[in-house]
């Protein structure tokens, strides 16, 4: 018996600040693979196995992605491969293992492994799965705005965290087919703006340099077909520091003792900072920081 998406991905919870209840938190750092990218990888191989397409998939990441291939690889009994650089972190590499992905290594930085990614598919029968760009994938992404939409139907404002554009570009599309009206604001961390910074250039710019806790949150030049869509969606980008992040990651232990990582926690950072008393939604993209990173991040 064929399983559907709902068997498969949790309804993750939607749940308001105690002290500003107009304000709610969208947990996908709660949901199966740690990260929302789980929807968006079960959608492609549920596509995948209806349109009788038996290829091998493959991708490549530095975390997120990997992880919720793999899980979903592993629930759907499909192999799956994921190319991470040769300096991936230990325990990464060794959870992505673990949960039954094949990992190819390959390079020094997520270009590099890229490049290979490409390489390979360009050189046999592969699927390969573009978290920013592939169909299946992002509209198993949208999921989470209809959510929050069933939940909170009042919701006027939704904050998404940025790494490559193709969550922003799901809620983009969510809000868009949306029969409420919904405002889109991106979120980056201050010393990672390549989104800002393209918005105010009016096309893609690349930064030099990155310096910041959340790595999810990084990329030196938006995809342009990824940029051209969004920029005309989102409403803005709001950029948040460093201590902001941290400031944030703590909340959300303290009030529901989740544990988020930088870049799934910097949507709520940007919520609260831009609060106009509009009812919105941070969507907690991920939590895949280990206890001695988080504890190590926060100072506790």
């Amino acid at each position: 018996m064929s399983r559907s998406l709902s068997d498969l991905v949790r309804r993750t919870p939607l749940m308001s600040l105690a002290d500003k209840p107009h304000l709610a938190c969208k947990m996908e750092a709660c949901q199966t693979g740690g990260s929302f990218k789980m929807r968006g990888a079960v959608r492609t191989l549920q596509a995948l196995a209806s349109d009788g397409d038996d290829r091998q998939v493959i991708t490549v990441s530095m975390g997120n992605t990997a992880f919720s291939l793999a899980w979903a690889g592993r629930l759907l009994d499909r192999p799956v491969s994921v190319v991470m650089p040769e300096n991936v972190s230990p325990a990464k590499l060794a959870l992505t293992r673990n949960i039954g992905a094949e990992v190819i290594l390959h390079g020094q930085t997520g270009s590099e492994a890229l490049a290979h990614c490409e390489q390979l598919v360009a050189g046999g029968d592969y699927y390969f799965l573009h978290p920013h760009k592939c169909p299946p994938f992002l509209a198993g992404s949208e999921t989470i705005a209809r959510e929050i939409v069933e939940d909170r139907p009042d919701t006027s404002r939704i904050y998404v965290p940025i790494g490559g554009g193709g969550l922003l570009s799901a809620i983009c599309a969510a809000a868009e087919s949306s029969s409420t009206e919904i405002e889109v604001l991106g979120v980056e961390a201050e010393q990672a703006p390549a989104f800002a910074r393209s918005f105010q250039a009016g096309r893609p710019v690349a930064i030099a340099e990155m310096d910041t806790i959340a790595d999810a949150l990084t990329i030196n030049e938006p995809d342009g077909e990824v940029f051209d869509y969004v920029a005309s969606r989102t409403s803005r980008i709001v950029t948040v520091s460093e201590e902001e992040i941290v400031n944030a990651m703590r909340s959300l232990f303290d009030e529901f003792r989740v544990i988020a990582e930088p870049g799934g926690a910097a949507s709520l950072a940007a919520m609260v900072k831009s609060d106009d008393g509009k009812n919105a939604a941070a969507i907690i993209s991920g939590g895949n920081v280990s206890l001695d990173e988080f504890l190590q991040i926060t100072g506790s």
